[in-house]
């Protein structure tokens, strides 16, 4: 870990999950544009407290539909949807 991402044995990650935290991105569009050919986004599964494999139970996976739910209703403008 530390050779790869600067992290030492004692060190601890902090996570901040509050999006109010959030900083607008400053780069413009244009210099993106410039050096940026194609991009990949990979997203993981994981919600404190909840397995989420493919064998996981039936009472996890209302919990998990319910959090997501919840976290759906916030959303404004063009992530807003319909489901």
């Amino acid at each position: 870990m530390e050779g790869w991402h600067g992290f030492g044995p004692e060190q601890n990650h902090k996570s901040n999950m509050n999006p109010a935290d959030l900083t607008p991105f400053t780069i413009p569009q244009e210099t993106i544009n410039k050096y940026v050919k194609s991009t990949r986004t990979r997203a993981g599964r994981s919600i404190n407290g909840l397995s989420l494999p493919a064998y996981t139970n039936q009472e996890d996976r209302a919990k998990v539909e319910s959090l997501l739910m919840q976290a759906f209703e916030t959303f404004d403008g063009d992530l807003k949807g319909t489901y």
